[in-house]
């Protein structure tokens, strides 16, 4: 990913999608490891029923760390900093979804909406600087006009539309909005492709058009410590949760930087004293406390 393309991108249009996000191994440990929440019928791993049955939104943190790290990949917190003039960037949130086609059941097209007012309502929103949102899909399998799309028609702005309506809502129905419906267009893109936009983008996710097959995706998006009224989901794990080991070593495999997208307190924060360092090793073994131990200045 060219960091300062992508970003100069976001910033004139509201979205950029980066086709070879996810490559290789990774892009192969992701899918196969997506596909533990999401088994594929056609492989006789589930049947219609089951996939009734499925949740099909799994939210963050995973029982995968090749999906954990996902939203935590350092470009795209790059890309957020620099959008937002900031380097304290928070995860809002996250999870994994999949879609059927219509042989498991129907789907659903939503309304054109915007996300700048989503998981926000204490205040109006505000698409600049430190106050916007960043939101990212990284599609796990092929999406075409029938798997289920990203539609996207313009930033709010740029189409004339308020972010909130007269009804109070971010969403614009197409009785009342018949023009953005006429010039949306669907986001086709190659497995392993991640759409990064803002949430002034007037987009919507669209229905499972084809009969077999599936679509896997995984979701996120990020705003500013500045931004103090946005709601945001807590990471924290009691270490005896189901989950803790995984966690442990997803913390242990961060850098300090993608380790305050989660919460944790920047190198040189005052909570970090020679207590909490030591306190730190001991709940996750193995990581390098050497960025957070105070200097013999801030010890004296």
């Amino acid at each position: 990913m060219d960091v300062e393309t992508v970003t100069k991108e976001i910033g004139e249009r509201g979205f950029a999608l980066i086709p070879d996000f996810l490559a290789g191994e990774r892009l192969d440990q992701a899918v196969a490891d997506i596909a533990e929440y999401f088994p594929d019928p056609e492989d006789g791993a589930v049947d219609a029923a089951g996939v009734g049955a499925l949740k099909h939104a799994v939210p963050f943190p995973f029982t995968s760390n090749a999906l954990n790290r996902l939203p935590l990949d350092p470009q795209v917190i790059d890309v957020a900093g620099r959008l937002m003039g900031t380097r304290d960037i928070l995860l809002t949130s996250a999870f994994v979804q999949a879609k059927y086609g219509t042989a498991y059941g129907a789907t659903k097209d939503q309304s054109l909406h915007n996300d700048a007012w989503a998981v926000n309502s204490l205040l109006p929103p505000r698409t600049d600087g430190a106050y916007q949102r960043l939101f990212g899909i990284v599609y796990l399998t092929d999406v075409t006009a029938g798997t289920a799309p990203t539609y996207v028609a313009g930033r709010a702005d740029d189409l004339g539309v308020p972010l909130i309506t007269s009804q109070d809502r971010a969403t614009y129905s197409e009785s009342e909005y018949p023009a953005l419906y006429d010039r949306e267009r669907p986001v086709e893109a190659p497995k392993g492709s991640l759409l990064l936009f803002t949430g002034d983008l007037v987009h919507r996710g669209s229905a499972y058009r084809d009969r077999y097959g599936r679509r896997l995706a995984l979701f996120f998006n990020l705003h500013s410590a500045a931004a103090r009224w946005t709601g945001k989901h807590l990471w924290a794990m009691m270490p005896a949760s189901p989950g803790w080991g995984t966690f442990q070593e997803l913390i242990v495999g961060l850098a300090p930087h993608q380790r305050q997208v989660l919460g944790f307190p920047e190198p040189g924060d005052p909570y970090w004293t020679a207590d909490t360092a030591r306190r730190l090793a001991e709940l996750y073994p193995g990581i390098d406390t050497t960025p957070y131990e105070p200097t013999e200045r801030e010890r004296a």
